[in-house]
């Protein structure tokens, strides 16, 4: 087939070329439509979307290697070729591809659900801007004369899970086998430090602390309402200590 670049002929075939991978081959008439327009063949296109679907499978794998070692891989590479198969590509990057994988896991019953939750999050805290805006913000507060805070890093957040899944992966980083994580509620402070993902676990009575500062209140606020939720002063000040030594809080 001649190619006419003036009329955008090529774009077209493109697009066509895109709808024969990424459309699933049960939807026969959409097949043939587009295999019509481009006049190509189902067998010729099989092999575009097998590598299509082989390469996003992977780059699931590749963002849940923990998640991987305890599904198995067996399970888990039939669970990231279905989940291929039901969310081709919208974007000229795979950046955040799998965001929606730990729901596919959950929907389809599989115990380590909180597990991908638990690595979705740390990939998105690596992907987090630098420390320059709590930097600025604190060069603000000293030229403005504002009270000090503490100012969070980079993609600081708090995450509630109801299963231990914090020591699931630790397990995975120690290169050990893999565990079904216990039922356990539990909450973890995820944050960059450098190019890296760091967690901390977060006691209960230290849950409005933290957020309270990664709200941006002032120290004195975040005293208080740890307070209230009764937590020792000499407890808040060995909080705030790990948390300064951790990273995951800056002083400005």
């Amino acid at each position: 087939m001649r190619l006419d670049l003036e009329t955008g002929e090529l774009a077209r075939v493109q697009r066509e070329l895109q709808r024969l991978i990424t459309t699933p081959r049960e939807d026969a008439p959409a097949h043939a439509r587009a295999a019509r327009a481009i006049g190509c063949a189902h067998e010729r296109v099989a092999i575009y979307r097998g590598m299509y679907r082989l390469r996003l499978a992977r780059e699931v794998a590749r963002e849940f290697p923990a998640t991987r070692a305890l599904l198995g891989p067996a399970r888990f590479d039939a669970e990231a070729r279905a989940f291929a198969a039901a969310h081709p590509s919208t974007s000229f990057t795979l950046d955040a591809y799998a965001r929606a994988f730990p729901e596919h896991v959950r929907r389809a019953g599989a115990a380590p659900a909180e597990l991908a939750r638990l690595e979705r999050e740390l990939a998105s805290v690596r992907a987090a801007s630098s420390r320059a805006k709590g930097a600025q913000r604190a060069r603000t507060r000293a030229a403005t004369g504002a009270a000090p805070r503490l100012v969070a890093a980079p993609g600081a957040r708090a995450v509630d899970f109801s299963h231990d899944v914090d020591a699931a992966l630790a397990r995975f980083e120690r290169r050990e086998a893999v565990c079904s994580p216990r039922r356990r509620a539990s909450q973890l402070a995820l944050f960059r430090v450098g190019a890296r993902a760091a967690r901390l676990r977060v006691a209960r009575r230290e849950a409005p602390l933290l957020a309270a500062l990664l709200n941006g209140d002032p120290l004195e606020l975040a005293v208080a309402l740890a307070v209230a939720a009764g937590l020792a002063p000499r407890a808040i000040g060995r909080a705030l200590e790990r948390w300064v030594r951790a990273g995951l809080l800056i002083a400005g």
